[in-house]
């Protein structure tokens, strides 16, 4: 089976199609996300890194992309699968909500584009749960009703979202109007936060709560032992918005934290050290990286290659694997060739590039910062001037 992967992030669409027992000859990953891909090498060496979606054709039977300005096959056959995970911010009840608008989230047009371009035997697309009128745009253009399953059937973390798949399909029209993702929900594992814990002598230090951060923490209440969905920003640190996720181990039972704010939004993408706080015994801390991977049923360490703020960030937008392995074992196999890799095309210097890209933008921002406060003292300078 050949499989193309939009907006692939760490590449966890891999993990279950390995753990679903799915036999891949190509997987190719569009993402250009540094951090993200280089995860996903780290741990799929053979992914074929063709980077931003929306420099991507496929015309032929060849899939082309935009490389240094130059149109460039990568990759010439038959593509059976695809599967992606679009961006979210628009779409989620969490944000500003302006779905379609959010140059964002209006990406997953590219995703329609492929799918008709491509016309493949099978596709999956993911998104959080969201207005109706969104909703209903994605299935009008899939011409399928989405399936809403969530991980805390399969995992510790309560994350529910929106699968839109012809994997295996229900064409009873009458129902929906349209054919619906037929995919029964996984079996309860009864997983809970404690479960996946590390013993408290594999935790560093780094992880415990400030006095400041826990001063922030105001309330608790009961969330059925399950950690609230990973976000990317849980890096950040306690802030004043977000449900933050303990656990007593005297009595292993999950908790949700609200702060002084009164507000109580799950996790979104940023998980770590903002969203999802735990307490041994008396003392706060936040969730180790390893255990934010074991809620999104992932191996311990797929991630750490990287920073543990990148580390966070790329787990809060990840799929659980176990959920998107239960939808995979539906799949009908697909025997195709596997296809031409075009020797003209190099994937790791598309990461390279990314990861260089990266830091310009990183030097970019310290320029800024610097001129600002610059900016900032010569002001000061100027008003105490006058005043004497």
């Amino acid at each position: 089976m050949n499989v193309l992967s939009l907006f692939g992030g760490i590449e966890t669409g891999y993990v279950a199609l390995k753990r679903a027992k799915i036999p891949v000859k190509r997987y190719i990953s569009s993402e250009n996300n540094p951090y993200a891909m280089q995860i996903a090498l780290k741990n799929h060496p053979d992914i074929i890194s063709v980077g931003d979606v929306k420099n991507l054709r496929y015309a032929y039977g060849q899939l082309i992309t935009l490389y240094n300005d130059i149109e460039t096959i990568v990759f010439s056959g038959k593509i059976d699968l695809i599967i992606a995970g679009p961006p979210c911010q628009g779409f989620s009840m969490a944000g500003k909500k302006k779905g379609f608008a959010d140059h964002r989230s209006a990406l997953i047009k590219h995703v329609f584009r492929l799918i008709e371009e491509i016309k493949p035997k099978y596709y999956l697309v993911e998104n959080v749960p969201m207005s109706r009128a969104n909703q209903d745009k994605i299935t009008d253009s899939l011409k399928i009703e989405p399936v809403r399953i969530n991980s805390a059937l399969v995992s510790a973390q309560s994350r529910t979202r929106l699968y839109w798949s012809n994997i295996k399909e229900n064409r009873n029209i009458e129902l929906f109007g349209f054919a619906y993702t037929d995919i029964a929900q996984p079996s309860d594992k009864k997983i809970v936060l404690s479960d996946i814990l590390q013993p408290p002598e594999e935790v560093e230090e780094k992880y415990y709560l400030s006095q400041k951060a826990e001063n922030k923490i105001k309330q608790v209440r009961s969330k059925a032992g399950k950690a609230a969905c990973l976000d990317a920003n849980y890096a950040k640190g306690v802030d004043k918005r977000g449900a933050r996720t303990i656990v007593l181990t005297d009595c292993g039972q999950g908790r949700q934290l609200k702060e002084r704010t009164k507000k109580l939004p799950p996790l979104r993408n940023n998980t770590g050290r903002s969203k999802n706080n735990i307490i041994v015994g008396k003392k706060y801390r936040y969730l180790t990286p390893i255990e934010c991977e074991r809620l999104q049923t992932l191996p311990d360490n797929y991630t750490e290659c990287v920073s543990d703020s990148q580390r966070y960030a790329m787990l809060g937008k990840a799929w659980t694997v176990d959920v998107i392995a239960h939808i995979f074992s539906f799949l009908d196999p697909v025997h195709s060739p596997g296809g031409v890799v075009s020797r003209l095309f190099d994937p790791t210097l598309v990461v390279l590039y990314s990861l260089e890209e990266e830091k310009i933008k990183i030097e970019k921002r310290k320029r800024k910062d610097i001129a600002r406060d610059q900016q900032k003292a010569l002001h000061l300078i100027m008003k105490n001037s006058k005043m004497q």
